[in-house]
């Protein structure tokens, strides 16, 4: 994953993330603490910050998004993120964020 936004950041134009978690699986603490690490890196949060004009996440289940919004609240993002049921939607906001 961090080596797919490493090519799309190396681009240097903006875009918008758009994760798809309707059947994600829990990652191990070793692959949140290496995504963590990465998005931390100085070279990498200058430019997130620079060039992603916002996330749209599809979270299916009620339990998703309520811990999805928890965690925005906890991280605070810079930019705007649309949390939607289904793709339909997460299409739309993705295109209103671009």
């Amino acid at each position: 994953m961090t080596g797919i936004l490493r090519d799309a950041l190396d681009r240097d134009e903006p875009f918008t993330v758009l994760w798809d978690l309707r059947a994600m699986r829990p990652p191990s603490r070793a692959a949140l603490k290496y995504g963590v690490d990465w998005m931390g890196l100085p070279r990498n949060v200058e430019a997130i910050d620079a060039l992603v004009e916002g996330t749209v996440i599809i979270a299916g289940s009620a339990i998703v998004r309520t811990l999805c919004r928890w965690v925005l609240h906890v991280c605070q993002p810079p930019q705007p993120v649309r949390i939607c049921r289904d793709e339909a939607a997460a299409l739309t906001a993705a295109k209103e964020l671009h």
